[in-house]
């Protein structure tokens, strides 16, 4: 092997090696000193993750029962379930890491999938690895991850590529390997985080729906179920619907309790033009554009969807060269058109004007869609399709000019940790052994659940302080943090005063003498 050769095998490595490094440890901190997000939605992942570890060692019996929000009934139902990943954080706790390491070890992990597959399928798609190790660490490691960073579970997204080369693969050449792929790849993405899993869902068919009208093949709908197959196809989809009634059904049951989004509720969290603009302020390159491209919205930090420049101009070029072609009657492949009018279809539905007109509302009831709330998440799947059209432009460029490429690259996603929202772990764990040792002073034998009272910080801290440190000594907590609440939960979720506390009590027919309340 030759040095060209053996610096091309080594290339997808030092990519990965970069990244990890740039990216995870310089926000992990080289001795894992910080956990990445703030003291709310980040601990609860956390909290989800080692719930689930409880459940699998069978220290928790129903794990729909997050024992929490007490008396309440599966909790869980009320946010993801994490099940995908969950072996993964299983097992660093299983080798005995804490339960803050194994989840900063389980964040590592979901990056390096998220390389990996994604440089698997790149390499797949275009035959040139030099392409697919340049998508593939945008995919993985590019700022656009920087404004999910208080949402952990949402960096899981290395199923998108897998579901939608198989997508493409149906209808190139249909097969009941793909289909396999398919299907469980969407199953296992909504196991993983429900917001991408039903993207991937209703993004990847109307792919699939556009390349068969486009290249007029449609034997996709009628091969598989011919004799020979149908008893496979049949069973293939059938084993998919009863893994996701298994998740899904808990999820029904409680949106009949608490309910669906309204139209109104969601709209404001849809992206404005200049949300596409809207890095985080992090970003080195692009903090130019931080007060300039800020939505005026509520909660603006929703509205983080820029992923650099290479992604910007994936979403604004394709369509006119897709225009240009047309008007000048170029052939063009029929993989890359309908790729092109997939994404233009996506950014087109997820862009709305300053007076909330949109085109997101022909598609907002559709089942998955119609509860969610944060509705810039649908870039972890379009991300996907966005380097995909600029694979195709790479494929253009000689092998000795991509060394623009990467240096174009990293100031793209130069980005500086003082802007970064983490959090020491050792102080975590500290205010973690802090509300353990209130609780165990007073004992809790005799009671039926804990409460938490501190009204000097913010209310989901307290809460989820409670949680985890309730979650550690294996008793339950009135204490509660999710997507949503009951209604009789709200004054005591918000205010976390003693007379929400008494007024939920009261609703739930438990005697205060019950419950040992402690304040901090």
């Amino acid at each position: 092997m030759n040095t060209k050769q053996l610096m091309q095998k080594s290339f997808p490595f030092i990519a990965f090696v970069a990244g990890i490094t740039y990216f995870c440890l310089r926000i992990l901190g080289f001795d894992l000193a910080f956990i990445p997000g703030d003291l709310g939605d980040s601990r609860f992942i956390n909290f989800l993750l080692e719930h689930g570890y409880q459940w699998l060692n069978g220290d928790i019996d129903n794990f729909w029962d997050g024992r929490f929000m007490y008396p309440f009934q599966n909790t869980i139902a009320l946010s993801d379930s994490m099940l995908g990943t969950l072996p993964i954080y299983y097992l660093f706790r299983l080798l005995n890491f804490s339960p803050e390491t194994s989840y900063q070890l389980w964040w590592i992990s979901i990056y390096t999938l998220n390389f990996w597959l994604s440089y698997f399928i790149f390499k797949k798609w275009f035959q040139k690895p030099i392409i697919a190790v340049v998508l593939a660490y945008i995919f993985a490691f590019s700022i656009f991850n920087l404004g999910q960073l208080n949402y952990m579970q949402m960096a899981i997204r290395f199923m998108v590529p897998v579901v939608f080369y198989a997508a493409y693969k149906l209808v190139a050449t249909p097969s009941l390997k793909y289909l396999s792929i398919y299907c469980f790849g969407l199953v296992f993405q909504i196991y993983c985080v429900a917001y991408t899993g039903f993207y991937l869902l209703y993004f990847s068919a109307l792919f699939i729906g556009i390349y068969c009208l486009l290249s007029k093949n449609w034997t996709v709908f009628t091969y598989f179920f011919k004799k020979e197959k149908r008893l496979y196809t049949s069973a293939l989809f059938l084993a998919s619907a009863l893994a996701l009634l298994w998740l899904l059904l808990p999820y029904q049951a409680m949106s009949k309790i608490v309910g669906l989004r309204w139209y109104r509720e969601a709209i404001v969290n849809l992206p404005l033009w200049n949300s596409y603009l809207f890095p985080h302020e992090a970003s080195i390159t692009w903090r130019f554009l931080f007060d300039w491209a800020k939505p005026n919205v509520t909660e603006w930090w929703l509205h983080s969807v820029f992923a650099g420049i290479i992604p910007l101009f994936a979403i604004l070029i394709p369509p006119f060269y897709l225009l240009y072609h047309l008007f000048k009657k170029i052939t063009m492949p029929l993989l890359l058109k309908s790729l092109i009018i997939t994404s233009s279809i996506i950014v087109l539905l997820h862009i709305r004007t300053e007076g909330g007109l949109s085109l997101y509302t022909l598609i907002f009831k559709l089942p998955g869609i119609n509860s969610m709330r944060v509705l810039s998440r649908f870039m972890h799947v379009e991300l996907f399709l966005l380097l995909l059209l600029f694979g195709y432009f790479l494929e253009r460029i000689k092998t000795q000019h991509f060394i623009f490429v990467v240096l174009l690259i990293v100031v793209d996603n130069l980005f500086s940790t003082d802007y970064i929202p983490r959090e020491p772990k050792a102080a975590l764990i500290a205010r973690k052994e802090k509300i353990i040792q209130l609780v165990e002073k007073s004992g809790t034998t005799q009671f039926k659940a804990v409460a938490l009272i501190h009204q000097n910080q913010a209310h989901f801290v307290t809460h989820i302080d409670m949680m985890l440190a309730a979650q550690q000594i294996g008793v339950k907590t009135i204490n509660g943090y999710s997507s949503f609440c009951p209604d009789e939960f709200g004054e005591f979720f918000l205010e976390n005063s003693e007379s929400g506390l008494q007024k939920w009590l009261e609703s739930n027919s438990i005697k205060k003498e019950e419950v040992l309340v402690v304040s901090d």
